[in-house]
């Protein structure tokens, strides 16, 4: 058996290791490397995207365990492999993380929900960036009035805080936090739950 073969896309001779396996095949691999499958593959998705989204949603609704066990066999395989990827996405994206641990916050609360449009986070992800830019401070999505509170996860009762600020906040009303850092800070912007900027006015 030959230690290469030529793809019949590329045209290019590479080694077996380049191609994926198929048993059905005489020589049990694809006739497409690896590469080129990965290109095609990501063209069928830039132009079939719902279509795709759509079938996966369906197949994980009707599938969930077998959706589970093989997450859960990869993760086993992969352990560090996983956890280095998942390492580096949330190094990179600090906000979108802020932003997904608040939707789970409220999910869990069973706080009311409100479509966040994706212009709005976009604008959020800007701002956080932008802050944190000027001040080398980390920012955090804070609810205004708490979700344990009763607050909503919603356009309107969400703001920008330093970290260290959301962290003093927690789930008080503005007017319970003590720190008067956290006073001068609110104060200073006209940021406070009766005085708050939305996205909609800037």
């Amino acid at each position: 058996m030959t230690k290469e073969k030529a793809c019949t896309k590329c045209g290019i001779t590479k080694r077996r290791e380049m191609f994926s396996r198929q048993a059905a095949k005489r020589d049990g691999l694809r006739c497409f490397c690896k590469a080129c499958q990965s290109s095609a593959k990501a063209k069928y998705y830039a132009t079939h995207k719902t279509h795709v989204l759509a079938s996966c949603a369906k197949w994980a609704a009707a599938n969930r365990e077998k959706g589970r066990a093989y997450c859960a066999n990869y993760y086993r395989a992969n352990t560090e492999r996983v956890k280095a990827q998942k390492a580096a996405w949330q190094a990179a994206n600090p906000d979108k993380l802020n932003a997904a641990g608040a939707r789970r916050r409220a999910r869990k609360l069973g706080a009311a929900e409100s479509p966040i449009p994706a212009e709005f986070s976009r604008w959020m992800r800007e701002q956080a960036a932008a802050c944190r830019l000027l001040t080398g401070l980390p920012f955090d999505l804070d609810h205004i009035l708490p979700l344990s509170r009763g607050g909503a996860h919603c356009t309107e009762n969400l703001r920008l805080l330093p970290s260290w600020l959301n962290n003093l906040k927690r789930a008080k009303l503005d007017s319970e936090v003590t720190s008067a850092d956290f006073h001068d800070w609110i104060n200073a912007r006209g940021d406070s739950f009766e005085l708050r900027i939305t996205w909609e006015n800037t």
